[in-house]
């Protein structure tokens, strides 16, 4: 008999740090189903939960290499992936409720040899097509134990950014969501090692052995802002008066070519050296799209200065406590060639914080 999978929201996070301690719901689900707040520390930072279903998380980069599928018979386009039907995921009840948490009926003790994929719903908006990047809702479920595995927000402006890119990502998620379009809700079932290696993923209770159901629903393709004319003025940050996060407008032109560091309100507290670890707030924005990668509604703390990405470090060190920064930085003082897929910013790509220091 298929067995309905229920989900269970709630729970708290315990996070496992090498850089940044980062709560917030920037985090990804990235490499071997680990999670990760990669937003400002150099370094990933691992995010180890009690609950699962409980993280306001994103979907991004996966470890590369997992999938033994065969490529000659799962490329429809260069640089996509298309998985064959199958008896499993064809049989599976799977709501078409796009944009809503889906309701989901298969047979317990499901498992498949190879991955399949079957279209939901067919969005009728633009294709996601190789390197661009979608914005998207993506939930796991372990079809062989019937458990909800990780499951999205589903408030309507998707939560997770994913880069159609086969050299950073795994196929089972290029499957699900590259040459589709916007609008469409995609199910996979996968087996484990072509998501999560040979171990499985023991944070979301899958084994090595249990298949994945992975249901993404494809919300927009994310596009690069028309910028022109040279770099002239700072973007316009203001603080509300009761406190929260910060409204910050870009100008339309290009950005600074070096890194520009503007103190906006100087704090009366102690001076920041590296190896201090000062308490943080911050609002993360790529200049070239406009998007906000990094909420300014997390916290971070018990980092030194010297662990993060060059120009942040740079714009943190000197300052003084209940300061209020903003800091741009040009591609080589934040990610470098490589960028930040799991984040949505590209080796090309300005990045812009503004930081406001505790007073603490």
């Amino acid at each position: 008999m298929p067995v309905r999978l229920c989900s269970r929201r709630g729970g708290n996070h315990t996070f496992s740090l090498i850089a940044v301690r980062n709560p917030g719901s920037s985090c990804k689900l990235v490499r071997g189903g680990m999670f990760t707040c990669p937003l400002i520390a150099e370094k990933v930072i691992r995010v180890k939960i009690r609950s699962s279903l409980a993280l306001l998380a994103a979907v991004s980069v996966l470890l590369v290499g997992c999938s033994s599928t065969d490529d000659s018979a799962n490329k429809f386009e260069e640089g996509c992936v298309a998985f064959p039907t199958g008896k499993q995921l064809d049989s599976a009840k799977i709501s078409d409720n796009f944009g809503k948490e889906p309701k989901i009926e298969i047979a317990k003790g499901t498992k498949v040899d190879s991955s399949q994929s079957r279209v939901i719903v067919q969005g009728k908006g633009e294709k996601v097509r190789p390197k661009d990047t979608a914005v998207v809702d993506i939930s796991l479920y372990n079809a062989t134990t019937n458990e909800v595995a990780f499951m999205a927000q589903y408030d309507g402006q998707g939560s997770n950014s994913l880069q159609v890119d086969k050299s950073t990502q795994v196929e089972s998620l290029i499957a699900a969501v590259g040459c589709h379009t916007v609008g469409s809700r995609v199910a996979v079932l996968s087996t484990p090692k072509d998501l999560f290696g040979d171990a499985g993923n023991e944070q979301l209770k899958i084994g090595k052995d249990d298949s994945v159901l992975l249901i993404a629903d494809i919300i927009s393709v994310e596009k690069d802002r028309q910028l022109k004319g040279d770099y002239k003025d700072a973007p316009k940050v203001e603080f509300p008066a009761g406190g929260g996060a910060p409204k910050v407008t870009l100008p339309d032109t290009n950005p600074p070519k070096k890194l520009v560091i503007e103190v906006l309100e100087k704090g009366d507290g102690a001076e920041i050296a590296e190896t201090d670890s000062p308490t943080l707030q911050t609002e993360g924005i790529n200049w070239n799209t406009g998007k906000s990668f990094q909420p300014f509604d997390s916290v971070i703390k018990d980092n030194p200065a010297n662990r993060f990405v060059p120009g942040f470090t740079k714009a943190l060190v000197g300052q003084t406590k209940g300061s209020k920064i903003l800091a741009i930085l040009p591609p080589e003082e934040g990610y470098g060639a490589g960028g930040n897929p799991q984040a949505g910013i590209k080796g090309t790509d300005t990045i812009v914080f503004v930081i406001d220091i505790a007073k603490d």
